[in-house]
């Protein structure tokens, strides 16, 4: 009896689903990110500035406190400084389509105001307030930074409130180089980034619809830009078969005017962080960190400028009917389309 020849079709197909079947059994290890359970880290953050100009250097002390849960982050400081009586505490966190901010001066006897929270269309705190945006940068998991592409992202330029039309400016970007701790990546472990050449000062005024910044061009040989600002990780700690910050130092940089050397800068400022616990424990995170009962906001978010009340801190998207309506109304009143 003959045996049939076997078909080349037939062990086409079979290879197809062998390769198949190896295929399945690949690990994804470029399409997931690591999970990280919630958590709440507690550090210090000394931060001092130096100047050339004058003897006035400051020097301040915060504790810090990090709360963060499936992609939901907090961060909040109470820091003093030589020129500070009382001791403020600044909050940034995490809402729908943005971060709101406040500050509270502790021992304060204004008791009958109500707090003023800023509501911006951000992915992280406020650039200009070191005691929050450093901490987050060492803590969260995954950080959203301002990327433009894969070379060039916003420059967090020193603005203490939320300033879109200021921080957007075409002339605020520069090239970045970051890296993140491994094997996770889930962590940064290094963030460099340059300035483009133009200065951004916060020369600013508010007329109710326009933010507006001085932006200059800096003289040679600084036209194309130097690194302004360097994080960088010195320690870590394993938790939970991930790598953790445990150290890290911010530095913001000038050049030496007098020297005309672009590679000769000085540091303006250093902010170094130590975390001193974290702790994956419920029972730690809840009622970590209390806001105000009721705020007034500030909700930059729908484009234009919207005040209403906020109660246990409970923001609303931009597609909420209500903020529409305001929105509108707001637009309406100053003439700033949508």
């Amino acid at each position: 009896m003959k045996r049939r020849p076997v078909r080349w079709e037939f062990w086409q197909a079979w290879l197809r689903v062998v390769a198949l079947g190896c295929c399945l059994r690949l690990p994804t290890v470029a399409s997931a990110q690591t999970a990280i359970p919630p958590f709440v880290a507690e550090g210090r953050l000394l931060t001092q500035g130096f100047r050339t100009d004058t003897n006035l250097n400051y020097r301040t002390d915060a504790s810090v406190v990090f709360l963060y849960s499936n992609g939901w982050w907090q961060v909040e400081a109470r820091f003093t400084s030589l020129n500070l009586v009382s001791p403020v505490l600044v909050n940034s966190m995490k809402i729908p389509d943005g971060t709101r901010s406040y500050i509270i001066t502790e021992g304060s006897t204004n008791k009958g105001l109500t707090t003023v929270a800023s509501a911006c269309p951000s992915a992280f705190p406020p650039p200009g307030k070191t005691e929050l945006l450093v901490p987050w940068l060492a803590l969260c998991p995954h950080p959203e930074l301002p990327l433009i592409d894969s070379k060039r992202m916003r420059r967090f330029i020193s603005l203490p409130d939320c300033l879109p039309n200021v921080f957007n400016a075409p002339q605020n970007e520069g090239f970045y180089q970051a890296s993140y701790l491994a094997p996770e990546n889930t962590f940064l472990s290094e963030l460099v980034i340059a300035n483009n050449g133009f200065s951004i000062e916060l020369n600013v005024f508010k007329s109710g619809v326009e933010d507006k910044g001085e932006i200059m061009r800096y003289p040679p040989p600084f036209e194309n830009g130097y690194n302004e600002m360097q994080y960088r990780v010195i320690e870590t700690t394993n938790l939970h078969g991930v790598r953790f910050p445990v150290r890290a130092i911010c530095q913001r940089f000038l050049p030496n005017w007098e020297r005309k050397d672009p590679n000769d800068l000085r540091a303006v400022s250093q902010s170094e962080l130590t975390v001193t616990r974290i702790s994956f424990s419920a029972k730690d995170m809840a009622g970590r960190i209390v806001a105000p009962a009721r705020m007034i906001s500030d909700d930059v978010r729908p484009g234009v400028n919207i005040g209403y009340f906020v109660d246990d801190d409970q923001w609303k998207p931009v597609s909420d009917p209500e903020i529409i309506r305001r929105a509108r109304i707001a637009r309406q009143r100053t003439g700033v389309s949508e």
